[in-house]
Formats: structure tokens, C-alpha cells, sequence
């Protein structure tokens, strides 16, 4: 199954999700020669395949809406349009043929996934917890489904302790998964749990450090260590170390 990577800017109680994520053969030929010609059979799956791997999301669209006027409903045709869209996007246009391609249970699962990361796009959040607690209701120890459900629930802050319970989850199944810190620390936060989040938060810098993470991750860091000292009114440390945050990462937008 293609992961996705789900990070985040630094923490705001308002905070967007950020997600970052995951990709030519008739391609190649319409670039360079007439085209296909329309009553050429559908390009391959194969070679569908190989665009997406390449990330050619956007090339593979056509190919692919071809594909299904000739075969409507075909699970994995529609899983990989749905994705090419998501990737490139078109996130409301995406739900239909990922909801089509749910009906195979072959596909089911992958299709959820990439439904449940396109509503947290979207800020659906009630459509992210219900399309990953069905995953989750198959396989219970699904960390993606986890992770996507504990970024919907720490940014609804409809119900913090789910969001906790889930990003400590994954972790516990994961602890290579450092971007669940983001909602369990949201949630901590969200639940009136300072002392718990800036723990949270510590601990989440000693691995990012051990790991010798990028500068985003460690961007994310530092701006979310400077809120949590100005939430507790820590004003003047508070600017200082976002002061320290820009000497060192200049070039980080959440930063910035």
C-alpha cells in the first residue's frame, strides 16, 4: 500500500493540517508525436502504474478517465484515478471513484485511506474518523488509520482523549512515527494537560534530534516549543526562542 506521510507546521489551536505525501509510455508519445488515437484500446494499467510511481499524477488522469468510460466501476482504474486526484489536487472530485473502488474489498482499504487523507485536507474530520474507524474496525493495528484519526480528532478537539489515545497508539506500534506528537500534543493541550504536552513535546525533540530529522521537522519543533511557552505566559522566553527559531531556520515558512 502507498503510505502517506502526514507532518505538520508549528502548533496553533486553530492549526491546518498539513499533509505531505507520497507517482508514461502513451505520454511520452503524445508529447512528442500526434497522440493516441481515440479508438486505440485504453493504455495499460501497468503503464498507469509506472506514471503514478514516477509521479506523473496529473498525466495519468486522462489515461485513466479513458479506462473507465470503456470499463465504469473497475476497482483499481478507479482507486488510481481517485489517487491521481487527491495528488494533484482535486480533492472533491476525488471522493466518487475512491468510494467506487471501496466496493471491491480488494481495494477497499486503500481507497479509505486515501478518502480519510483527502477529508483531512479538506478539514472533513467527521468523514476522517468514520472512513478510519471502519479500517481500524478490520485492522485494529493500521498505524496509518491511526495516525489519520488522531490528526482529525486533535483538530476538531471534538474529543481529545481519543486523540491521545490513538497518537500514543501509534507510537506504541511505531516509534519511528514522530509526526503523531503533533496530535498528541494537540490533544494534551486541548484535554488541560500543559505539563503532559510539554513532556510530549521534549520527548518528541530528543527523538527528532537522535534521528537527525529535517529542518522542517525541527522547524516544527522549535516554533511549537515558542507557543507553548507564550500559552503559558511566557512572554519574553516565548520570543526569544522564536527569535531562535529564525536564526536558525530562515528559510522554513511556519517559521517565518
Amino acid at each position: 500500500m502507498m503510505k502517506l506521510l502526514v507532518t505538520s507546521g508549528p502548533l496553533r489551536r486553530s492549526a491546518r493540517p498539513l499533509s505531505f505525501l507520497l507517482g508514461m509510455l502513451c505520454a511520452s508519445t503524445v508529447l512528442g508525436l500526434a497522440g493516441c488515437e481515440r479508438n486505440e484500446a485504453p493504455q495499460s494499467l501497468d503503464s498507469i502504474r509506472a506514471m503514478q510511481a514516477a509521479g506523473l499524477f496529473a498525466e495519468s488522469l486522462e489515461p485513466l478517465r479513458e479506462r473507465l468510460a470503456k470499463q465504469p466501476g473497475d476497482p483499481e482504474s478507479s482507486y488510481l484515478y481517485g489517487l491521481a486526484l487527491v495528488q494533484t489536487g482535486q480533492i472533491s472530485l476525488a471522493t466518487w471513484p475512491l468510494r467506487q473502488a471501496m466496493k471491491d474489498p480488494a481495494w477497499a482499504q486503500q481507497a479509505a485511506t486515501q478518502l480519510a487523507f483527502a477529508g483531512l485536507v479538506t478539514e472533513d474530520f467527521n468523514e476522517v474518523v468514520h472512513v478510519t474507524t471502519e479500517i481500524l474496525e478490520e485492522d485494529p493495528e493500521n498505524v496509518l488509520a491511526l495516525l489519520l484519526r488522531a490528526q482529525a480528532q486533535a483538530h476538531w478537539r471534538k474529543d481529545s482523549a481519543a486523540a491521545i489515545e490513538d497518537a500514543r497508539r501509534v507510537l506504541e506500534l511505531e516509534p519511528e512515527r514522530l509526526e503523531a506528537y503533533e496530535p498528541l500534543i494537540l490533544g494534551l493541550l486541548a484535554g488541560q494537560r500543559s505539563v503532559e504536552a510539554r513532556a510530549a513535546l521534549d520527548e518528541a525533540g530528543r527523538k527528532l534530534e537522535e534521528t537527525k530529522a529535517s529542518d522542517s521537522q525541527m522547524a516544527w519543533h522549535c516554533g511549537t516549543t515558542a507557543l507553548l511557552a507564550l500559552d503559558d505566559g511566557e512572554i519574553d522566553r516565548g520570543r526569544e526562542i522564536w527569535d531562535g527559531c529564525l536564526e536558525r531556520y530562515p528559510a522554513e515558512p511556519n517559521v517565518v
